[in-house]
């Protein structure tokens, strides 16, 4: 991946200038030279990863009163790191009633959203967080 094409997919920043501010404009690389493992590090595990871009989308939405916590019937878990130094952000919604209401209520707001359910083979090898 090239600093051009990095920068497009940069959700924070829209040139190279911009995205390494301070940095004396005679040191910044060229847009056609490639990145390295950390900045593919970053648009992989930060920018367009699929947990945390539901996250976002959904922690922002109002899910209505049958997903609300506690006096729902339903439930959806959000999780901003499990533990300290840990920056995962993942979304659970632990069973199939809930999953149906989620999909409702998404279905009510736009109509163009569908929850897809991910199984332990949809993890690439990873360990599941929850049995």
């Amino acid at each position: 991946m090239t600093w051009e094409e990095y920068i497009a997919r940069c959700p924070f920043a829209d040139t190279l200038e911009e995205y390494c501010e301070g940095v004396d404009p005679k040191d910044l690389p060229r847009l056609d030279e490639l990145v390295g493992d950390r900045e593919i590090y970053n648009v992989s595990e930060y920018w367009e990863n699929t947990s945390r871009l539901a996250f976002r989308f959904l922690e922002n939405l109002d899910l209505g009163p049958e997903l609300e916590g506690g006096n729902g019937i339903g439930e959806i878990n959000f999780y901003d790191g499990l533990t300290p130094a840990d920056d995962s952000q993942f979304v659970d919604v632990p069973d199939y009633l809930s999953i149906s209401l989620l999909q409702k209520r998404l279905n009510e707001i736009n109509g163009t959203v569908a929850v897809k359910v991910l199984g332990v083979e949809d993890l690439n090898g990873r360990t599941p967080y929850f049995n």
